[in-house]
């Protein structure tokens, strides 16, 4: 398998590491360095010195001060932030000193800046992440270090641009193209540049779980008439990496978040609407946002949608409309916390805000539809009907340009709604990012405005799917499957994850 080697996902620009490996250290806040009195600081680890085993003469006293501030990213103080500061005392000696801020968010360090060279300062906190090599401002003795902490989770991946690229007569064998989009652990906002690579890429094999057709049918792999399904195993064929190439012209985002009952489990600490009001922060100065939610009542369990509107509801409710101020969403943001419940009804509720985003969005955009939903399948009638629906949707989407991008939520049983949110991911410009645990949805969120610009990096794959069974591949079937990517910080492949994806075959 080709690998894609030293790929950079995140931020494009210079780092001044004087030769320094980083350091990682998850977590999301503002940092600011300068230099008063010393609180908090304890010792740190040290590395170089001499082949005699000898400690190293004591330090000389201190002759600077280094502060730490740290706020999150809506300019609130983060108490009890880790601080590392990375530094050398004396040619190819370098150490690590750690601290922690107090209730204000300030920590700071006594630390000799007459004979050190201080390289970088990260600091950490839950799903917390910050980082700064240049400080904001330095003297002899003074140094002042800020630094903004973005949310940081485990990385997660998305796939887009799905497309079918060739098949055999026999319809056993088909190769399709697919667009990855790696999303790091560590917050792109708070580090100049991510070293991270892509390693190989590679198809799961898949076989039709009988067990699962006890009470009605359902295809695992080849979904096709009733009844069928087929095994296959695939492989990639070719990987190539793409580069970021960011666009002027302004984004119009539509925002949909998923209010029904399944969120209260999925979602229990409301980290989506976390991730909505840190999308806000993301966008730039001429961009545009409209916020809106999804639910609605179900008949089947007696259970009521709170929103005001059904199956969504787009705000503000009284004069609904875009803005080129997310922040004066929060407030309703916050207030979704105390509504939900109901069914979610996903695609009669995109179909709404599709058709609102196509007419209200500023003519000089670029429009996008975002949706958050979260648990299995949404209930959208007897599978034909779904899948009617669906097409009928991505051909809306298609011909008033307004791309989806959606973001799917594991419920508590690790379900994901592949069949309907994957079906995103083969319209040109559609993508499908996939959350195992709702504290991936803030990290996903915090590099969609990058990606919509173009700013954010990919990598294009060729899969090719062999069947044993003649006709597996036939036009109008559609499969069901997970890449796997390796994903590889530095020159070491030690993990991977997985992206499930959804291609019909024309």
């Amino acid at each position: 398998m080709n690998a894609v080697n030293k790929l950079w996902f995140g931020h494009h620009g210079p780092v001044r590491n004087r030769g320094a490996r980083w350091c990682l250290v998850p977590a999301l806040a503002s940092l600011v360095i300068s230099t008063s009195a010393c609180s908090g600081a304890s010792g740190g680890g040290a590395y170089g010195g001499d082949s005699s085993g000898a400690p190293p003469p004591p330090p000389p006293p201190p002759d600077g001060l280094i502060t730490i501030t740290a706020t999150d990213v809506f300019e609130a103080p983060v108490p009890g932030a880790e601080i590392t500061i990375h530094y050398t005392d004396s040619p190819n000696n370098g150490r690590f000193r750690t601290l922690f801020t107090d209730d204000d968010g300030r920590a700071e360090v006594a630390i000799d800046l007459a004979s050190s060279i201080v390289y970088w300062v990260a600091a950490s906190g839950a799903d917390l992440y910050g980082f700064s090599d240049v400080p904001a401002q330095s003297d002899e003795d003074h140094l002042d270090f800020v630094v903004t902490l973005h949310p940081s989770a485990a990385e997660t991946a998305g796939v887009g641009s799905l497309s079918v690229t060739g098949r055999s007569g026999d319809k056993r064998q088909l190769e399709f193209a697919a667009r990855l989009y790696v999303i790091e652990s560590s917050a792109s906002a708070s580090r100049d540049l991510q070293d991270w690579n892509v390693g190989a890429v590679s198809v799961l094999p898949c076989d039709p779980d009988v067990g699962n057709d006890a009470m009605t049918f359902e295809a695992d792999c080849v979904e096709g008439a009733a009844g069928f399904d087929a095994s296959y195993q695939g492989s990639a064929l070719a990987t190539s990496w793409v580069d970021a190439n960011p666009r002027s012209d302004p984004l119009a985002i539509s925002l949909l978040l998923d209010q029904g009952e399944s969120v209260i489990v999925a979602d229990p600490a409301d980290r989506r609407l976390l991730a909505a009001k840190y999308l806000q922060t993301q966008l730039d100065a001429d961009d545009q946002t409209v916020v809106a939610a999804f639910a609605s009542d179900q008949a089947s369990t007696g259970q009521v949608a709170l929103l005001p509107s059904q199956p969504v509801t787009i705000f503000p409710v009284d004069n609904p409309g875009f803005t080129s101020d997310g922040r004066t969403y929060f407030p309703t943001i916050d207030a979704l916390g105390a509504l939900e419940g109901g069914a979610s009804p996903l695609l009669p509720a995109l179909g709404q805000l599709v058709q609102f985003t196509a007419s209200s969005a500023p003519a000089d955009s670029r429009r996008a539809v975002v949706v958050l939903a979260s648990g299995g399948l949404h209930n959208c009638g007897a599978p034909a009907e779904c899948r009617a629906a669906r097409e009928a949707l991505i051909e809306e989407s298609a011909s008033t340009d307004v791309p989806i991008v959606a973001v799917g939520l594991s419920d508590a049983s690790g379900q994901v709604d592949r069949k309907n949110l994957g079906a995103f991911a083969q319209a040109e410009q559609g993508v499908v990012f996939w959350a195992r645990e709702a504290r991936q949805v803030p990290t996903i969120f915090g590099r969609l405005s990058e990606i919509l610009d173009g700013g954010h990096a990919a990598v294009d794959v060729t899969i090719q799917l062999q069947s044993s069974l003649s006709g597996a591949f036939a036009s109008g079937n559609v499969v069901y499957g997970t890449l796997r990517v390796e994903i590889c910080p530095w020159d070491y492949c030690g993990h991977s994850v997985e992206v499930p994806f959804a291609l019909r075959i024309p």
